[in-house]
């Protein structure tokens, strides 16, 4: 007798229904949701897990250098992950909102959606103090003048 081969139906995921939540489970059972948008967006940019790591790499590599030219004017700065992109934190020196420092931040991000496209974000300016601010917390910190904290980006081959 010949051995059947079990055959699974596809899993339908309707773009339609952006909002509605998928779980994913690893081998190790180990489980992530994610939005179906998100699992369009992943699809539709076709790209491998290693050039998004790598394109992130090169977005805080950049991010790190935008800083130590703008040290001036800010006092702290955190990337930190939000749905299915990046927040770029940046907190000024000022205690209110930096009108000025906001062109800046504008500028940048539209410089970073200009270069990095596998790896999405978004540049906000956040009051001093990132424990006021929600996203900060667990956040990789690019800068913190308070506490002379300072990424070392180091080049991938």
């Amino acid at each position: 007798m010949a051995k059947t081969k079990t055959q699974h139906d596809p899993v339908q995921i309707d773009a339609r229904r952006g909002d509605q939540q998928i779980v994913f489970t690893d081998e190790a059972e180990d489980r992530f949701v994610k939005s179906c948008q998100w699992v369009f967006e992943v699809a539709r940019l076709g790209i491998s897990r290693e050039v998004w790591l790598h394109e992130l790499h090169a977005l805080i590599g950049y991010v790190r250098a935008w800083v130590d030219q703008n040290k001036n004017r800010i006092v702290a700065c955190y990337a930190a992950p939000r749905d299915n992109q990046f927040a770029i934190l940046v907190s000024p020196v000022s205690d209110r909102y930096d009108f000025d420092l906001a062109k800046q931040l504008t500028a940048l991000d539209v410089k970073l959606s200009e270069k990095f496209k596998a790896c999405a974000c978004d540049v906000l300016q956040i009051p001093k103090g990132s424990s006021k601010f929600p996203d900060s917390q667990g956040a990789l910190v690019i800068y913190d003048a308070v506490s002379r904290t300072q990424t070392e980006v180091v080049p991938q081959p």
